[in-house]
């Protein structure tokens, strides 16, 4: 059974998520995301993207075409910027995640982090300063930032 996974490349349009120098979050992302999805079409899987260009898209739209698509997974693909010392990969699920949820969550963040050779920075439940993102509050399948 072909798996389908949906692929956010987040921020977009006029919300450039983090800047570093003149690179752009919004930008960089969505060429990961656009790599990712031709990776896993290769795996034998059908991908949808939240976006293919820079345009925006609200969190409600994406989960919203998500959920509608009947996506097996959502995986929302970001990129910060910060200090030379957090360096890594981290991923963030549900705080209410089941333990396969997680798992899968851990899986990925483990063939990311051996990909690219960075620290991984761990599996967290949550968002950090607040309850949840949204991305992994509205869909209705297992989730993943």
């Amino acid at each position: 059974m072909t798996k389908k996974i949906y692929i956010d490349a987040g921020h977009g349009g006029t919300d450039c998520g983090a800047i570093n120098g003149k690179r752009k979050e919004a930008n960089d992302v969505l060429k990961m995301a656009l790599k990712v999805a031709d990776y896993l079409k290769g795996q034998n899987c059908e991908v949808r993207l939240s976006r293919s260009k820079n345009v925006a898209k609200s969190i409600s739209q994406r989960c919203n075409d998500a959920n509608n698509w009947g996506a097996d997974y959502f995986l929302s693909i970001h990129r910060n910027a910060a200090g030379k010392t957090a360096t890594g990969n981290e991923i963030w699920v549900y705080s209410k995640a089941n333990a396969s949820t997680v798992t899968k969550a851990k899986n990925i963040l483990n063939a990311v982090c051996k990909a690219d050779g960075l620290k991984n920075r761990g599996t967290h439940k949550g968002a950090s300063g607040y309850t949840d993102y949204g991305v992994n509050r509205y869909t209705k399948m297992p989730a993943a930032l």
